[in-house]
């Protein structure tokens, strides 16, 4: 820890692990880094992401293009985002990653009623 590195990027023996396991250390904690590129640049920036993907995970997106996305209706959404090549909205990839990073899932339950 005298090393000047995150915690998440150190490896602890089990006992090392233990002893730092109550701490709610920041350095701990997963990292995602969000792009927001400008929609001129959107996906021109490949060697920049690729270079963050090296050590993070990265997800790219353009702020305009989301706002816009975000006025459309469903139908309109999807052939916009077609047009763009946006495979899924921003929202709903950083929501993946953060499940993802968080190791979280959802469990959805429905009670019948009679």
């Amino acid at each position: 820890m005298n090393r000047n590195q995150p915690i998440r990027d150190l490896e602890f023996s089990a006992e090392e692990e233990k002893a730092v396991r109550g701490f709610q250390f920041l350095t701990k904690k997963p990292i995602m880094v969000i792009l927001n590129s400008d929609e001129t640049r959107f996906a021109k920036k490949r060697s920049l992401t690729s270079e963050i993907e090296k050590t993070q995970r990265v997800i790219e997106f353009a702020g305009k293009f989301e706002m816009e996305l975000s006025q459309l209706d469903e139908e309109e959404a999807m052939l916009f985002m077609e047009d763009m090549g946006i495979p899924e909205s921003a929202y709903r990839r950083v929501t993946s990653l953060a499940y993802e990073i968080l190791g979280y899932i959802s469990f959805f339950t429905v009670g019948l009623t009679r």
